[in-house]
């Protein structure tokens, strides 16, 4: 996958279509294949999969923030 989006220049939604996959499952498989790549390479992720998503802000959270 990472080689047909990089290497090919397919888009995300040709290879969602060629491996059956949603482009969201497509984005996360990239970023793990980025991120392992990062990682075989010594170098430091500044996020990706592994990392926490920051939490979706709720009307009570927002309301606090005003």
């Amino acid at each position: 996958m990472l080689a047909a989006l990089r290497i090919e220049d397919a888009t995300r939604e040709e290879v969602a279509t060629r491996f059956d996959l949603t482009l969201r499952r497509v984005d996360t498989v990239l970023r793990q294949a980025l991120e392992h790549c990062a990682e075989l390479a010594g170098r430091s992720v500044q996020g990706g999969v592994r990392r926490g998503r920051n939490p979706v802000a709720t009307r009570a959270s927002s309301a606090a923030i005003r």
